[in-house]
C-alpha cells in the first residue's frame, strides 16, 4: 500500500490517495503545479479548500499562456526540478507505490508543453511505474484560442508515448451532456468540472479501493445521465442565487475575535478623528480658510469612505453567514468607486491650494474664492461618480455563475470580475486604462504644483518663510503619498506582480488605515488645527466647572 500508516483498524483504502502532515491534516498525495504566477484559487479557497497544504502548490511566473516552447524551454525548465522533488518526496513516503495519475487540460501551451515535459522526465525515473493520463480537450464554445487543438496535438503526441492509459475528456461533449441531459442552458466551467469529476471518480473507484483500474466504460457511459442530476444540484443552487459570499481579509482565521477587536478599533478611531476634524474646522472660525475647507471634505470622504467596508467586514468576522446581496455588492463597488475617485481628484486640487498659497500668499484670498473652493468639491465629487456610473453597470452585468465566493473582505472589481463565467479581458484592459487615466490627472496637478513650489521655495532668502511653506505642504505630501502610493500598486503594476493575498492587503491598506492616518497626520503636524482642538477642550472645560459652580446647595 501507499503508505505504512493505517486509517480506521488498517483500512489501507484511504491511504491510496491521502497523507498525514506533521500538524495531523489529512491531505491529498497530489502536487498542484501552475505556470502563471496567480496561483489557482479554487484549490486554496474553494470548497475543498481544508484539503490543502501550500506545499502542494508550485506557481511560476509566465504571462505567455499560449507559447508552447516556454513550456520547455524558459518556465518550464526553471521549475521542472522542483516539481520533480516535491513528486519524489511523496513517491519516497509509499511501501507499495504503484503508479501516477496525471490531471491537465489543453489550454495554455505553455502548460502544455510542460505536461509533456514531465511525463517524459517520470518515463526516464518511473519507467515500471504506471501512468494514466486524463486529459481535458478544449470545446469551441468554450475554448478561449485558437491555438488550443494546435497545443493538444503537439501535447498529445508526446504524452501518449509516456502513458500507459490515457482519457480523453471532450469538453465539447461534456457541454452537450450538460445542456442536453441535465438541462442547463448555459454550462459554465464549473458545471463541466463538476460531470468531469463524477467521470474520473467513477473510473478511479477501483483504484481506490482495489488497487487496480478495473471498471466498465460502456456501462459507465450508459449510466452517466442518470446518475448526475443529484451531483449537479448544488450547481443548480449556485446558478439561482444572486447573493455573493466574501471569504473575507483572511480565509478562515485562527482568531477572528482578535482581528475584530483590531479592525473595529482602527475604525473608531479613524470615524471618531475625522469627525473630530469636521467638527473643528466648522466651529473654530479660524480654520475658516479654503485649505480647511478642502481638508473637511477629504475627511468626508474618508468617514463615508470607510463606513461602505469596514462595518460588514466586522459583521462577517462574527457570522457564519458572509452573504453580500446583488444590489448590496453594486453599491458597494459604486459608492467605493466615487470615493476613491473623488479622493483622487480632491487631493490633486489640494497640492493647486498648496501651489497658490505659497508661490501667491497676497492673492490667495482672491483666487481660492469660496466659489473657486465649492467648485473644486463638486468637481472632485463628479469625476468620482463618473467613474462608479462607468464601471459599476458595466461590472455587474456580466454572468457570474459558478462559485459565488468573492476572495476579498469587500465586492472590489478584480475579485467580483474572478467569478465571471465570460471572458473579461478586454474590460479589464478597459478599466485599467481608465484608472490609469484618473491617476495621471491629479498627479500631473501634484506634479506641476510641487515644481513650481519648490522653485519658489529655493529662491526665498528667509529660512522662516522656508520653514512655513515646508510645514503647509509637509502633511499634505504625507498623505498623497500613501494614497497614491497603494493605487499605484493596484492600478500600475503588471498582473504578474498581483495576488490575492497582496491585493486584499494593499485594500486594506487603503480603505481601512488611510482614514484613520489622514486625520491624524493633518491634526499632529498642523499648529492651527492643534490650536484649535486646545481651544475647544478649554471652552469644554470651562463650561463644565460653570455647570458645578451654579449647581444647587452651592454657595
Amino acid at each position: 500500500m501507499p503508505s505504512d500508516k493505517t486509517i480506521g483498524g488498517g483500512d489501507d483504502s484511504f491511504n491510496t490517495f491521502f497523507s498525514e502532515t506533521d500538524t495531523g491534516k489529512h491531505i491529498p498525495r497530489v502536487v498542484f503545479v501552475d505556470l502563471e504566477p496567480t496561483a489557482i484559487d479554487e484549490v486554496r479557497t474553494g470548497t475543498y479548500r481544508q484539503l490543502f497544504h501550500p506545499e502542494q502548490l508550485i506557481t511560476g511566473n509566465e504571462d505567455a499562456a499560449n507559447n508552447y516552447a516556454r513550456g520547455h524551454y524558459t518556465i518550464g525548465k526553471e521549475i521542472i526540478d522542483l516539481v520533480l522533488d516535491r513528486i519524489r518526496k511523496l513517491a519516497d513516503q509509499c511501501t507499495g507505490l504503484q503508479g501516477f495519475l496525471v490531471f491537465h487540460s489543453f489550454g495554455g501551451g505553455t502548460g502544455s508543453r510542460f505536461t509533456s515535459l514531465l511525463m517524459e522526465w517520470l518515463s526516464v525515473d518511473y519507467g515500471k511505474k504506471s501512468k494514466l493520463e486524463f486529459s481535458i480537450y478544449p470545446a469551441p464554445q468554450v475554448s478561449t484560442a485558437v491555438v488550443e487543438p494546435y497545443n493538444s496535438i503537439l501535447t498529445t503526441h508526446t504524452t501518449l508515448e509516456h502513458s500507459d492509459c490515457a482519457f480523453m475528456v471532450d469538453n465539447e461533449a461534456i457541454y452537450d451532456i450538460c445542456r442536453r441531459n441535465l438541462d442547463i442552458e448555459r454550462p459554465t466551467y464549473t458545471n463541466l468540472n463538476r460531470l468531469i469529476s463524477q467521470i474520473v471518480s467513477s473510473i478511479t473507484a477501483s483504484l481506490r479501493f482495489d488497487g487496480a483500474l478495473n471498471v466498465d466504460l460502456t456501462e459507465f457511459q450508459t449510466n452517466l445521465p442518470t446518475e448526475l442530476p443529484c451531483t449537479m444540484e448544488m450547481e443548480t443552487i449556485y446558478q439561482n442565487s444572486t447573493d455573493f459570499i466574501l471569504l473575507g481579509l483572511i480565509t478562515n482565521p485562527e482568531f477572528p475575535g482578535l482581528i475584530f477587536a483590531v479592525v473595529f478599533s482602527i475604525f473608531v478611531v479613524a470615524v471618531t478623528a475625522n469627525l473630530i476634524m469636521i467638527m473643528l474646522i466648522r466651529v473654530d472660525s479660524s480654520l475658516h480658510t479654503p485649505m480647511y475647507f478642502l481638508l473637511s471634505q477629504l475627511s468626508i470622504m474618508d468617514t463615508v469612505y470607510i463606513c461602505i467596508t469596514v462595518p460588514k467586514m466586522l459583521q462577517d468576522l462574527l457570522s457564519t453567514e458572509k452573504t453580500i446581496s446583488f444590489l448590496g455588492c453594486a453599491l458597494q463597488i459604486f459608492l467605493y468607486l466615487t470615493l476613491i475617485g473623488g479622493e483622487f481628484f480632491l487631493l490633486g486640487l489640494m497640492a493647486y491650494d498648496r501651489f497658490v498659497a505659497v508661490c501667491n500668499p497676497l492673492r490667495y484670498p482672491i483666487i481660492m474664492s469660496q466659489r473657486v473652493c465649492l467648485l473644486m468639491v463638486l468637481g472632485s465629487w463628479a469625476g468620482g461618480s463618473l467613474d462608479g456610473f462607468m464601471l459599476t453597470p458595466v461590472t455587474m452585468s456580466f454572468p457570474y455563475c459558478g462559485s459565488r465566493e468573492i476572495n476579498h473582505f469587500f465586492c472590489e472589481i478584480p475579485a467580483v470580475l474572478k467569478l465571471s463565467c465570460t471572458d473579461t479581458s478586454l474590460y479589464e484592459t478597459l478599466m485599467y486604462a481608465c484608472c490609469v487615466l484618473m491617476l495621471l490627472i491629479p498627479i500631473s496637478f501634484i506634479l506641476v504644483s510641487y515644481t513650481r513650489i519648490l522653485i519658489t521655495v529655493y529662491h526665498m532668502s528667509s529660512a522662516e518663510g522656508r520653514r512655513k511653506a515646508f510645514t503647509t505642504c509637509s502633511s499634505h505630501i504625507i498623505v498623497v503619498s500613501i494614497f497614491y502610493g497603494a493605487a499605484f500598486y493596484t492600478n500600475a503594476l503588471p498582473h504578474s506582480y498581483h495576488t490575492p493575498e497582496k491585493d486584499k492587503v494593499v485594500s486594506a491598506f487603503y480603505t481601512i488605515l488611510t482614514p484613520m492616518l489622514n486625520p491624524l497626520i493633518y491634526s499632529l503636524r498642523n499648529r492651527d488645527v492643534a490650536a484649535a482642538l486646545r481651544k475647544v477642550l478649554r471652552k469644554h472645560a470651562f463650561s463644565q466647572r460653570l455647570q458645578v459652580g451654579h449647581m444647587p446647595g452651592k454657595s
